[in-house]
């Protein structure tokens, strides 16, 4: 289980680094958002479950956290737990703390400089120490010189060894774009200090990669489609254009640069426009405002005439034809 979850507004980050350092030194497992979720559409289900579980949550509060409704979601989660500990890591206006928060006391970090003996600090290491039932000092802090035993991790303090080599070789971890990296060093972590910190970290990282790459493939065939769909208009076109009164006989020629050639069989006249698509529909545009609308399906370009006055339909055929369906 994750002793301390700190959650902060991801410009914060900086800030709040040597605050999460510090726990980590004194033997803490702690979890913080590294990928940051601040404009993000939907709470991950990563961070839910990290949120929910921990012993512990630090609210870092800072002007820039109020308005951040992942922050606030979570230490109200923290706080119906009765599990939040909230600090200012930048000063506030007392008004600006949110209605649900505004009866809570919070501890002072804006002017801690890493300093053991800040008050603040001390005062935070108290409150922490009542969530995660551990007496946390500076004599705590954890040693790297004792011998690790043989054979499994069995003691809590070799765990705390071993996953603080774990969140090394993490920090530098140089697969990090590779998701089945990434699930290979999670899958090592889950089976040394499952619940970890650590675990959540890498979990929502490779929940983001794979959420990435579904971005990247959606947008891949979409390209495809909108190529296909091009590829597929390109060329000459006969049929109808069909009006409430009249129906015009039309040649058509679609360039693979854009642009679009209309020619009356009886008038004799040619009229130039430009035509693009976009997710398999295709629009002609001219000039002075009409505009045609249509998708491809096999041998037939059918669709809709919009102009300024009335509107009517058009159906065109690769190949002669003597008539063609209507629209």
């Amino acid at each position: 289980m994750v002793d301390v979850f700190i959650s902060y507004p991801r410009r914060s980050r900086a800030r709040v680094e040597p605050i999460k350092a510090k726990l980590d030194a004194l033997g803490l497992d702690c979890f913080y958002d590294l990928e940051g979720i601040d404009g993000g559409a939907e709470f991950p289900a990563v961070i839910d479950r990290a949120v929910k579980a921990a012993k512990s949550v630090l609210g870092c509060w800072s002007p820039d956290a109020f308005t951040r409704p992942w922050v606030m979601q979570e230490c109200r989660v923290a706080h119906a737990r009765n599990v939040l500990v909230p600090v200012a890591i930048e000063r506030f206006d007392n008004l600006a703390v949110p209605t649900e928060f505004f009866g809570i006391n919070y501890l002072d970090l804006v002017a801690w400089d890493g300093s053991d003996t800040h008050e603040g600090w001390q005062r935070t290491l108290v409150n922490l120490s009542r969530l995660v039932d551990r007496e946390l000092t500076t004599t705590t802090l954890r040693r790297g010189t004792e011998p690790k035993p043989s054979g499994s991790y069995s003691t809590s303090q070799s765990r705390v060894e071993i996953l603080s080599d774990l969140r090394t070789t993490w920090a530098t971890f140089p697969a990090k774009n590779n998701p089945a990296a990434v699930a290979a060093f999670l899958s090592r972590v889950r089976g040394i200090a499952p619940g970890s910190g650590l675990e959540f970290e890498a979990e929502f990282h490779l929940e983001e990669l794979q959420r990435s790459e579904g971005e990247q493939r959606r947008a891949a065939a979409e390209a495809r489609e909108r190529d296909e769909s091009a590829s597929a208009v390109v060329g000459t076109w006969r049929g109808e254009l069909h009006f409430p009164e009249q129906i015009f006989a039309r040649k058509w020629t679609l360039s693979a640069d854009g642009l679009f050639q209309s020619e009356d069989y009886e008038l004799g006249f040619v009229e130039h426009g430009t035509w693009e698509h976009d997710r398999g529909e295709i629009t002609i545009s001219f000039k002075w405002g009409t505009i045609y609308r249509g998708r491809v399906s096999g041998q037939l370009f059918r669709g809709k005439i919009h102009t300024a006055s009335t509107g009517g339909s058009f159906s065109m055929h690769r190949a002669l034809a003597s008539k063609v369906e209507v629209y």
